[in-house]
């Protein structure tokens, strides 16, 4: 590990849009890998219980007030 220990502050501007663009990215890419997980993982146990939907979308729909309704509850 290097003993730079230069802050935020001290970046120049580009140095600054690759950092704040890299915790963007990878803020996002961890949201949308667990958000995928939940999903084809219904996609799965619907499809081993036989549980018809219509669309992905109808099962993304499904998912999504799945965690809505979760988290009223959590908080409730």
């Amino acid at each position: 590990m290097s003993d730079d220990n230069s802050s935020f502050r001290d970046m120049n501007l580009i140095e600054k849009v690759i950092a704040v663009t890299a915790i963007i990215f990878l803020i996002v890419f961890s949201i949308s890998f667990a958000l995928g997980i939940v999903y084809f993982g219904f996609a799965g146990i619907f499809s081993l219980l036989g549980v018809k939907y219509d669309s992905f979308y109808s099962l993304l729909i499904f998912v999504l007030i799945y965690y809505i309704v979760g988290i009223i509850t959590d908080l409730g």
